[in-house]
């Protein structure tokens, strides 16, 4: 599944995830360069998650180099459970993986 993020009615982003029984896997947030830093994928993942309300659990991966997306994803209560050695390609990289309980408010 995805979801459009937008500023002002314009796409600026996007948003692809999976849901399995009570689980959301997020597979990629992505915000156009010019519009980062102003709240869009916050807001867009605070979104996503209220809307999911009978799931129990979510998890994602980052590169373990995107600090600005890891301290948005610790922001938002997730926490890290574990690491996959060289899981990224151009260039290799490992990969980071959080995980958040969904019982809590947002």
């Amino acid at each position: 599944m995805h979801k459009i993020i937008t500023i002002n009615n314009y796409p600026a982003g996007r948003m692809e995830y999976a849901i399995a029984t009570d689980e959301l896997q997020i597979l990629d947030v992505y915000v156009q360069p010019e519009y980062r830093r102003q709240g869009l994928a916050e807001n867009a993942l605070r979104e996503l998650l209220r809307e999911n309300p009978p799931l129990n659990n979510a998890y994602l991966e980052v590169r373990a180099s995107n600090q600005a997306a890891l301290n948005l994803y610790l922001k938002l209560g997730f926490t890290k459970t574990g690491l996959r050695k060289d899981y990224y390609n151009n260039p290799i990289e490992d990969a980071v993986l959080l995980h958040k309980e969904l019982t809590r408010a947002v």
